[in-house]
């Protein structure tokens, strides 16, 4: 139990570093790429 808990954690971490990553970039990397431009 306390593995699976770990395991959300660090999958809860991982991911809103990326998303404060991709704010901070503040490019289109976020998002999918559409072809618009």
């Amino acid at each position: 139990m306390p593995i699976l808990l770990g395991h959300l954690l660090l999958q809860n971490m991982l991911t809103s570093i990326l998303v404060t990553r991709c704010k901070h970039n503040l490019n289109n990397l976020c998002r999918v790429p559409t072809n618009s431009n």
